[in-house]
C-alpha cells in the first residue's frame, strides 16, 4: 500500500510540474512613445485570435499565451500598430507605441435615443410607428403627435378658421389633404364632413380624415406611405397613405393617464384611455378601446389696435380681442372597437368601427374700421362678449 501510494504522489507531482511549464504568461507595460507616459486601454491580442486584453490605467497589461509560437498584437486608435514576439525566457515585454499621424483633431461620435422605423427593403419610403413613439410626445392630439413623428406632415390650427379650428386636415409633402388618404386595418377610411373654408391656400376647399376620432391608446401600429401610390389607390393617393393598425389582443387590460399644462393656468390637458381584449371563441377576438380628453384653451395673444379703439370709446370690450391659441376642447369621448373571427383556413369575418364626440369654443373678433359711428350699447343689454365659433 505504501509504494502505491508513493506512486500515485510521484505521477500527481510531475503532473504539476508539467501543468505549470507549459503556461506561458506574458507581462509587461506600455508607453506613448512621445511624451512617455503609460497608456491606457491598449488592445493586446493573440494573433489571429479573439483571445486579447486590454492595459491599465498606469499601462499593465497581462496574458496567458496558447504557445510559443503566438504572436502579439498591440494596437490603439491613431498610433502604428506592433507585431512583437513574446520573450522565451519570461522577462516582460515593454512596448512603446508612436503616433501613426502628426496630430488628431478630434474624433466625433453620433447617436441617436430614437430606434430606426424606416423600412429598408421597400422601393419606398415607408414608415412604422409604434405605440411607444405615440407616447414619447406629451401632446394629446392625434395631429400633434404624428406631426412630431413623420417627416413631410404637416397640420396646422389658426383661430378663425371655422369648423377647422377643431378638424384639422392634414397635409403630406407639401400636397393637398385631398391628396392623402387614411386606412384603417388596410380599409378605407371616411373622409370627415367639414369643409375647410378658411385658413391657407393650402388647405382651401379640402375635406381630410379627422384622425382625432380614433383613440390613440387603439392604435397598435402606424404606417406612412410618403410617396405618390395613386397606380394602387387612386387619385386622392397622390401624396401618400395612411395605414393605421387597430390592436388586436384577445386578452389583457390595460389603463393610460396623461395630465398637463403650458404654463400657470393656461393649456391645461386631461387624457384617459383604456383598452382590453376578449376571446371570441377559441378562433377570434373583440378589442375595445375607450378614450376621454379635455382641454382647457391657451392664450398666445395680444391686444388689437381696434379693441383698444372700441375701449376707449366708452364700449365694454373683453381684451384681448381675439385669443390666438389652441382652442378650448369640452369632455371629448371616442371609442373604438376592432373584432375578428376566422370561419376556416380561407375566410375569416371582420368588424371595427368607432363612435366620438366633442364640443369646443374658439374665439375670433371682427374688426370695425376707426371710421364707422358706432352706437353704444343701451343699458339694458348684455355686455359685450368675445365672439365664438362653436
Amino acid at each position: 500500500m505504501s509504494l502505491l501510494r508513493i506512486t500515485l504522489l510521484l505521477s500527481l507531482a510531475c503532473s504539476v510540474v508539467s501543468t505549470a511549464l507549459g503556461q506561458i504568461i506574458v507581462r509587461g507595460t506600455v508607453n506613448d512613445g512621445e511624451t512617455g507616459d503609460p497608456m491606457e486601454s491598449v488592445t493586446v491580442v493573440i494573433e489571429g485570435t479573439t483571445i486579447g486584453t486590454t492595459t491599465s490605467s498606469d499601462g499593465a497589461y497581462e496574458l496567458e499565451l496558447r504557445s510559443e509560437d503566438d504572436i502579439l498584437v498591440f494596437s490603439f486608435v491613431g498610433y502604428v500598430t506592433q507585431r512583437l514576439s513574446p520573450p522565451i525566457d519570461g522577462e516582460e515585454l515593454n512596448v512603446t507605441l508612436v503616433p501613426s499621424i502628426a496630430e488628431i483633431e478630434g474624433l466625433v461620435v453620433v447617436g441617436t435615443r430614437r430606434l430606426p422605423r424606416l423600412v429598408t427593403d421597400s422601393a419606398v419610403p415607408i414608415d412604422v410607428i409604434s405605440p411607444r413613439d405615440l407616447r414619447s410626445t406629451a401632446s394629446t392630439d392625434i395631429d400633434d403627435i404624428l406631426r412630431s413623428q413623420i417627416p413631410s406632415y404637416n397640420v396646422q390650427r389658426h383661430e378663425i378658421d371655422g369648423s377647422t379650428t377643431f378638424v384639422r386636415p392634414p397635409t403630406l409633402r407639401g400636397l393637398s389633404p385631398d391628396n392623402t388618404i387614411l386606412l384603417v386595418n388596410g380599409k378605407r377610411r371616411h373622409r370627415t364632413g367639414s369643409l375647410a373654408l378658411f385658413g391657407s391656400a393650402l388647405i382651401l376647399g379640402s375635406q381630410g380624415p379627422d384622425m382625432n376620432m380614433i383613440p390613440s391608446i387603439a392604435i397598435k401600429q402606424f404606417e406612412v406611405l410618403r410617396d405618390g401610390a395613386s397606380a394602387q389607390y387612386g387619385a386622392d393617393a397622390i401624396a401618400g397613405v395612411f395605414n393605421l393598425q387597430l390592436r388586436d389582443a384577445d386578452h389583457g387590460f390595460s389603463v393610460q393617464s396623461q395630465v398637463g399644462q403650458y404654463g400657470q393656468g393656461d393649456g391645461r390637458y386631461v387624457t384617459i384611455g383604456a383598452n382590453a381584449g376578449f376571446p371570441l371563441t377559441d378562433d377570434g377576438f373583440v378589442n375595445v378601446s375607450l378614450e376621454y380628453r379635455n382641454t382647457e384653451p391657451t392664450s398666445r395673444s395680444v391686444n388689437q389696435v381696434a379693441a383698444k379703439n372700441l375701449e376707449s370709446k366708452g364700449y365694454p370690450v373683453k381684451l384681448p380681442g381675439i385669443i390666438w391659441g389652441n382652442p378650448d376642447i369640452d369632455h371629448a369621448i371616442t371609442a373604438f372597437v376592432n373584432a375578428e373571427l376566422d370561419l376556416s383556413a380561407s375566410t375569416r369575418l371582420y368588424a371595427f368601427g368607432g363612435y366620438g364626440q366633442r364640443s369646443g369654443n374658439g374665439s375670433y373678433f371682427s374688426e370695425c374700421r376707426a371710421e364707422v359711428s358706432l352706437v353704444p350699447m343701451s343699458s339694458g343689454s348684455d355686455p359685450a362678449k368675445m365672439p365664438f365659433v362653436q
